[in-house]
């Protein structure tokens, strides 16, 4: 090599392109190349093959592939005397080129090609040294003679990006081509990087965001027990305090009520001893003492059930047929100047319920609507069927009959 580790070999041939000189024997051996194309393409001036295709070495050199530059001989006269060859080591370039290129890995080929194509040096190396053409990529008229990109397919779906420059003025090109294939790939690898850079903090701050609106609604669900218990305590302690009124109003109507009792027991015996005796034309009269008796005796019930001093008397009735029964009883509690109007639905169901309790609630609305319809009016008592559900907020569930009772008066001021 003399120093110059690219080159194999140095030779001199003659014009009939045998071995005169060589710098691996002496004397030179016997060998001609007057059949190679680049002997022949020199001696027939043409450029390209200036730069020959790549072949086995030869002699001692016959198993490395090499390429060889050549340059003509002349005599004096400028007629064509022989060849001067110089072979240069593929490997040595392929080397180069892999240094060039950073290691095995690299996702881009380079290659010292001819002009028609022939690839003469390449890394990765190509599969073979047989045919190792590719597109006369340098040579369309339609590319820079000099330097340019160009984009080469192979096959349908597969293509590379090459960018080449001529190598001075030699007809000879340095190709660098990467595939698109690769450029996709890491582009998506990139991307799969950026995508889980941002998605991942996403995931992270969902995660926060879900974690926070969760504890929000456990404070909201604890705030909203925290405030029904409250009310719960305070409507136990307004019950509570109702209670003890309700119950000193009931000792004091139920002392009333008990003595109220004891006049009516003794007008009530003081009757009996009267009809023994036989009093005569005092029927009529004994009869009314007997009636107001009576409702003394119910208004004594009835107080000592307000006192609940008197145990409730349950019992089953038909509304309709109740109504009928105390009609006149609610028009005198009404009064000449309002009317009475029952409205009752057809079918409505029987009621379990303390009938004084419930004649005395109904005397004290129409008494409280006689006074608020001063100039007459209309009081109206209706039942009728309802079933009542829990998800529509009431405390009770089951069927019940509503008694509703509307006057046309003018109401409380607010």
């Amino acid at each position: 090599g003399g120093g110059y580790p690219q080159v194999a070999a140095v030779s001199i041939f003659g014009a009939s392109g045998m071995l005169l000189a060589n710098s691996l024997y002496y004397p030179a051996p016997y060998a001609s190349i007057a059949n190679r194309d680049d002997f022949a393409g020199i001696r027939d001036g043409k450029v390209i093959e200036h730069i020959s295709r790549l072949m086995m070495g030869p002699l001692k050199l016959e198993n490395i592939p090499v390429f060889n530059t050549g340059v003509a001989r002349r005599h004096s006269d400028g007629s064509f005397a022989g060849m001067v060859s110089i072979a240069l080591k593929s490997s040595y370039f392929n080397a180069f080129y892999r240094d060039l290129l950073g290691g095995s890995k690299t996702p881009m080929t380079m290659a010292l090609a001819r002009s028609d194509g022939a690839v003469i040096a390449s890394y990765p190396p190509p599969p073979s040294i047989a045919h190792t053409d590719r597109e006369a990529t340098f040579g369309n008229p339609r590319n820079d003679p000099r330097a340019g990109v160009v984009r080469v397919r192979h096959g349908s779906d597969d293509s590379e990006i090459v960018a080449y420059r001529q190598v001075g003025s030699y007809p000879v090109y340095v190709t660098c081509a990467y595939r698109t294939s690769e450029i996709w790939r890491e582009w998506y690898e990139h991307l799969s990087v950026l995508f889980l850079s941002m998605f991942a903090p996403s995931i992270a701050l969902w995660c926060v965001i879900w974690l926070s609106l969760k504890r929000l609604k456990a404070e909201e669900r604890a705030w909203d027990r925290w405030q029904a218990e409250a009310s719960m305590r305070r409507s136990i302690e307004s019950a509570y305090r109702q209670s003890r009124k309700m119950q000193a109003l009931g000792t004091l109507v139920g002392s009333v009520a008990h003595d109220f009792n004891n006049l009516l027991m003794i007008i009530s015996s003081n009757v009996q001893i009267a009809r023994r005796r036989g009093t005569q034309h005092l029927d009529k009269e004994l009869g009314a003492i007997e009636r107001a008796l009576k409702n003394g005796q119910s208004l004594t019930r009835q107080l000592l059930g307000v006192a609940r001093k008197q145990p409730l008397h349950n019992e089953t009735i038909d509304v309709g047929q109740w109504l009928g029964t105390c009609r006149e009883l609610l028009k005198t509690s009404l009064g000449s100047k309002s009317s009475l109007v029952v409205a009752i639905d057809p079918g409505v169901w029987p009621i379990r319920v303390d009938v004084a309790e419930l004649e005395l609630a109904v005397i004290n609305l129409a008494v409280n609507a006689r006074d608020a319809m001063s100039s007459g009016g209309r009081f109206t008592v209706g039942a009728r069927n309802v079933t009542l559900r829990r998800e529509d907020g009431f405390p009770l569930t089951g069927d019940f009959v509503q008694i509703s009772l509307d006057d046309t008066g003018s109401g409380m001021a607010p």
